[in-house]
């Protein structure tokens, strides 16, 4: 059986090399360009079984140059499917319209990613955790490693974890290592707090009890400040909600986890404040 070709066209070059290496062994074809001139030219020219096409690109936006290939008689029943972190319902929206096969939401993992693609392109794509090994081990070792850090790359959310107990932040650091978070621990309120006023901070794991300031305390000055109020808190405590329900809506909180929770709970709480799926697997 001929392979399946798939062309990509992301602007973002860590984009093509992770694909390619995720792809490796894989009974498909894989062309990528960060070009959006050069991936017309070969959308039309390679006659590829699918496209994966990048919306937010600098020169031309993935959505025209979509429009652009419906226009033309050579490629206006080409497969597409976007391959993004763009997630606006304008963007979802005009991509139906032009008859794309579905979306590939960045970050991904690399299973997700075979899972996805095995469906567009009707295949059965094995999902691997590693590539076949050389006589060593080695060469699979160095290429495992290099999908990872392409991955770190293309995280789009940022986590504070705020919590005085060291192993908790590394805990939950392990639990999110393949997701689109990049986690940052403090066990310091003062600095938690400095953190979230000065960096791009997406949601707080706020925990209620620490020594010299509570939780509390430093959720409400996080609610005051115009620079922080903005910013989702996942509270979590050794406590029951009931135990602190008051507390936690004067606050103005906006979820909680009781100590000890699952993964599983912890993926479903960050997924509802940030309004999309997180892909994760144990």
């Amino acid at each position: 059986m001929a392979e399946k070709k798939v062309l990509l066209i992301d602007d973002n070059e860590l984009i093509g090399e992770l694909v390619t290496e995720i792809l490796a062994g894989v009974p498909v074809e894989i062309q990528t360009t960060t070009d959006t001139r050069e991936g017309l030219r070969l959308a039309m020219s390679t006659k590829p079984d699918l496209l994966l096409l990048d919306i937010d690109m600098p020169e031309v936006n993935g959505l025209d140059l979509l429009q652009q290939i419906r226009n033309m008689q050579s490629t206006q029943h080409l497969p597409v499917v976007m391959l993004t972190a763009n997630e606006r319902l304008s963007s979802i929206q005009r991509a139906s319209e032009l008859g794309i096969l579905g979306y590939i939401l960045k970050p991904f993992k690399q299973s997700y990613f075979l899972e996805r693609l095995s469906a567009f392109l009707g295949l059965s794509l094995a999902s691997k955790d590693t590539p076949n090994e050389g006589e060593n081990g080695e060469d699979s070792e160095a290429v495992v490693k290099n999908v990872a850090q392409k991955a770190q790359a293309i995280k789009t959310k940022n986590l504070l974890v705020i919590d005085d107990e060291p192993i908790f932040g590394e805990l939950i650091s392990a639990i999110l290592e393949d997701t689109l978070f990049t986690v940052q621990v403090t066990t310091d309120p003062r600095e938690g707090l400095r953190w979230a006023m000065t960096q791009a901070v997406d949601v707080i794991l706020l925990d209620l009890n620490m020594p010299e300031i509570d939780g509390l305390q430093l959720g409400k000055q996080l609610k005051k400040m115009q620079s922080t109020q903005k910013i989702p808190i996942l509270v979590i405590s050794g406590h029951p909600l009931s135990y602190v329900e008051k507390e936690l809506a004067e606050m103005g909180c906006s979820d909680f986890l009781a100590k000890p929770f699952s993964p599983q709970q912890l993926i479903a709480a960050l997924s509802k404040l940030i309004g999309r799926d997180i892909y994760w697997q144990i």
